[in-house]
């Protein structure tokens, strides 16, 4: 199915103007469940800490609780980012608790999905690495080529697995491997528009910052002593407002991204391809 880039931004556009207030509920949520983590796991540590004699004595316990924490903040952001993108299709009419629940199921899967990339990535990048520092003895010129030349290979890659989460949290897949290949099927022959989508959301991104900043920018290139005041208060005003900016763009990326999925997958298929059922 040919991806058509107009209806994609408007069907992006259409859905965050008439989810905005569920998806921001959820990024709260979740949000809120970060900060509760952030507390009971430093809590955890500090005391196992004290517990021990100070964390030096702690040993592997150490490093047993870091790796806890890493792992449960990265599960709350894969929930995070899987009930966005479930709550953003236009493909189904969830309520929160649904869009709260599919982005909690997804989260072990989309945790599979990424130790898969980091061992992919290793299994790839140590190989390339050899051949690039034998070529590099060789002939300098040659190496700068072969890294230019995987630019545009982590770009085509890029744009094949975008749909990860949309496959995962929406269409309710829970194999990491099935997931993968759902979104490399969904985006064949599409990785020019997809491409071209995700460029003019990213200028669209940038300039919205810039906008926002500019007056902090302003401010201090301006900046006296006598206008202290009135720089702190620009300042307050720029960092305020880049803040509900970056959350606005998260639920804007996330709603491109379903948007993407909703007009490649064109249905959902529960009864062939449901695995969390």
């Amino acid at each position: 199915m040919g991806l058509d880039v107009g209806s994609v931004l408007s069907d992006t556009f259409r859905m965050l103007g008439r989810r905005f207030w569920p998806m921001l509920g959820l990024w709260a949520i979740f949000l809120v469940v970060q900060i509760v983590a952030l507390f009971v796991m430093g809590g955890a540590i500090g005391v196992s800490g004290m517990m021990a004699g100070g964390p030096e004595s702690m040993g592997a316990g150490m490093i047993v609780l870091v790796v806890v924490f890493y792992l449960i903040f990265f599960m709350i952001n894969f929930a995070q980012s899987a009930s966005l993108s479930h709550m953003a299709s236009s493909l189904h009419d969830p309520g929160l608790g649904d869009s709260l629940n599919a982005g909690m199921r997804s989260a072990p899967t989309l945790l599979g999905v990424t130790v898969l990339f980091m061992i992919a990535y290793f299994v790839v990048t140590i190989p390339l690495a050899m051949i690039v520092a034998l070529l590099a003895r060789a002939a300098g010129g040659i190496t700068v080529l072969l890294v230019l030349a995987l630019i545009p290979l982590a770009i085509y890659v890029t744009c094949r697995l975008i749909l990860i989460n949309q496959v995962v949290s929406i269409e309710r897949i829970g194999n990491p491997i099935t997931a993968i290949t759902r979104s490399w099927t969904l985006t064949s022959n599409n990785v020019l528009p997809i491409f071209a989508i995700l460029v003019i959301f990213g200028i669209g991104s940038l300039v919205l910052l810039g906008v926002v900043a500019a007056p902090l920018f302003a401010a201090v290139s301006n900046a006296a002593p006598g206008t202290v005041p009135g720089f702190a208060a620009v300042g307050i005003f720029s960092i305020f407002g880049m803040f509900i900016v970056f959350v606005v763009l998260g639920l804007a990326w996330a709603a491109v991204g379903s948007a993407i999925h909703a007009a490649l997958a064109g249905h959902v298929d529960r009864d062939s391809i449901d695995a969390f059922a």
